[in-house]
């Protein structure tokens, strides 16, 4: 999806105009295309409106990818070689249009220069198996082109020409993550519980039919959370019901049975829709966002509610609201819900519904936010970036949107310990996907995580090494931490080689 966004934008008559009639007047093709498209780039940035000025990041995705393709085979320009040892890259920031493209058997890692742990381009990295070190500061930055680096997500390493007792203690590191993951997958399709039978299911978070079938292949007992605005992203106009449906049902079917829950239009902030334009804002993570910004387009989301309803008629798909903050908001997306359902026929028998926890204010009135409910699932992205007043995209401070940070742990645990009886607690924030954290979650009381597919494995086989009672004592010592380093710093006590980063290697 995000592909063919970058290839309308090459398809533009305006663009391709401009840099034709500089190649016209003597500009060679690579020097007329670089300059068009950082001009746009830079306009862009400038703007007030939040989509356009986020929309500047594909357009300098699209800049790379089109000198590194003038330039042929071997360009420097982030090309990576068919052949040889596989290379880390260094990048300004890693876009998703990039990491879409990243070849895990050439790519050993991803050094970004500037944003967050968990932004949109890191995640469909490390969906893919590329482990990525964001923000890796002044050394990745001099490197020269054809350096050897000593590269180490988990541990945040980033070594140039590193001495001889540096590669061997990475290499051995590698292999013993490596025998890790293998013994991981041999059991990967055992369902997710402790060592003494404790169940606590792990379903894969999804984008695309492709991701859901790697997530099947990975031992993933559903999906927990299908991004819907990614899905879709790439469209200039909201797509129609059918068009939604036919997406949610190859999904549904890629899953065979196992359950799907759709999230609905999680727009605004760093994820704006061109189909849903949100209003300027001096601090849009703090405007319109998720469900706010449907009460604006009610149509849209009825649409979608729709398109669900009627795939929940045939597969075990479920619906959950973002971004919620009150009773109130809720109760009107029910409201819609039942509209939809109307329309549809009436609300299929099964389809189970939910909000995320993603707000403080969720997090603490959730006995009141989630009556009547029958799940809600902890978004620890945004919860630690709420919790902790840091932009988690903002290099200068998204070091403390950690979501190990006692804070956002304990609402965790505030979460499990007051929902209403019966409802459903699962978690579906990167945190789950860390393997030592998962059992600090499984013991505060999630019942059910949802991570990236490559984590699948290793979070189930971590689950299965302590008993419900170790978990338990695991998450108690973690409330008692005072930092997220010193949480941190327990968990890497308590984990195994594979344990304390969902992204290393």
């Amino acid at each position: 999806a995000v592909l063919e966004a970058h290839e309308a934008l090459l398809a533009d008559p305006e663009l391709a105009g401009a840099v034709a009639a500089d190649v016209a007047a003597g500009a060679a093709a690579p020097t007329a295309w670089g300059d068009r498209l950082a001009a746009l780039g830079g306009e862009l940035e400038a703007m007030d409106d939040p989509y356009l000025r986020a929309r500047a990041e594909d357009v300098r995705s699209v800049r790379r990818r089109v000198l590194a393709a003038l330039a042929g085979p071997g360009a420097p320009d982030e090309a990576v070689p068919a052949d040889g040892p596989p290379v880390v890259l260094v990048l300004r920031e890693l876009d998703a249009a990039t990491a879409a493209t990243l070849d895990p058997q050439r790519v050993a890692g991803v050094a970004a220069l500037a944003g967050g742990d968990t932004g949109h381009g890191v995640l469909v990295a490390r969906s893919r198996g590329v482990p990525v070190y964001p923000d890796a500061g002044p050394a990745a930055a001099d490197v020269a082109p054809g350096a050897v680096i000593g590269f180490d997500a988990r541990d945040r390493r980033f070594v140039v020409d590193p001495d001889e007792d540096t590669r061997r203690s990475l290499r051995e590191l590698s292999a013993a993550r490596a025998a890790e993951a293998e013994r991981a997958l041999a059991r990967a399709h055992e369902p997710g519980a402790t060592a003494d039978g404790h169940p606590v299911p792990v379903l894969a978070n999804v984008t695309t039919p492709a991701d859901a079938g790697r997530a099947v292949a990975s031992g993933a007992q559903g999906c927990g959370l299908l991004r819907t605005e990614i899905l879709f992203g790439h469209l200039d106009d909201a797509p129609s019901v059918d068009a939604q449906a036919a997406a949610f049902a190859g999904i549904a079917e890629a899953f065979a049975g196992r359950p799907v829950t759709v999230r609905t239009w999680d727009v605004g902030g760093d994820k704006p829709l061109p189909f849903l334009p949100a209003p300027a804002e001096a601090n849009p993570f703090l405007g319109e966002r998720g469900l706010r910004l449907m009460r604006r387009a009610p149509e849209v989301l009825l649409d979608q509610l729709t398109a669900v309803c009627q795939v929940a008629r045939d597969h075990p798909v479920h619906v959950m609201f973002p971004m919620v903050s009150t009773a109130e908001e809720v109760a009107w997306a029910l409201e819609r819900l039942d509209e939809a359902a109307a329309a549809a026929g009436g609300r299929p028998a099964g389809m189970r519904v939910g909000v995320m926890v993603e707000v403080p204010a969720a997090a603490l009135a959730v006995r009141r936010v989630a009556q009547g409910l029958d799940f809600v699932s902890i978004g620890t992205n945004d919860l630690a970036q709420y919790t902790m007043a840091a932009e988690r995209g903002n290099t200068a401070v998204s070091a403390l949107a950690d979501a190990r940070h006692p804070a956002v742990l304990d609402l965790v645990a505030r979460v499990c310990a007051d929902v209403p009886e019966g409802t459903h607690v699962a978690v579906c924030g990167d945190l789950a996907g860390d393997p030592a954290a998962a059992v600090v979650l499984a013991g505060l009381g999630v019942e059910e995580l949802s991570v990236v597919p490559t984590q699948v494995a290793l979070v189930k086989a971590r689950l299965r090494e302590v008993t419900l009672a170790g978990a338990r004592d695991l998450a108690r010592r973690a409330l008692a931490c005072e930092s997220a380093d010193e949480v941190r710093a327990l968990l890497a006590g308590a984990a195994g080689p594979a344990d304390a980063d969902r992204a290393g290697r």
